[in-house]
């Protein structure tokens, strides 16, 4: 889970749950591959279902100025 109270001003920012069943994105600039053929549906809380749009890989700059990818990502517009 995510609160976030204030807006941030970086436009890339993530926030990682290394528990979390899936990873999703809803930037398709953000994507190193997408292949947006993919399409599934998936239940959210409270029974909200939305339509995946696409599904591949995202790189990340972390602090330290490392690069990570982050696999299996949903794209969720």
């Amino acid at each position: 889970m995510v609160c976030q109270e204030i807006e941030e001003t970086i436009s890339n920012l993530w926030h990682l749950n290394t528990c979390c069943t899936n990873h999703m994105c809803r930037n398709k600039s953000m994507f190193s591959q997408l292949d947006d053929s993919y399409r599934s549906t998936i239940k959210l809380k409270d029974d909200l279902r939305v339509t995946l749009m696409g599904k591949r890989n995202i790189r990340i700059q972390a602090k330290n100025n490392q690069l990570h990818i982050i696999i299996s990502v949903f794209y969720i517009p």
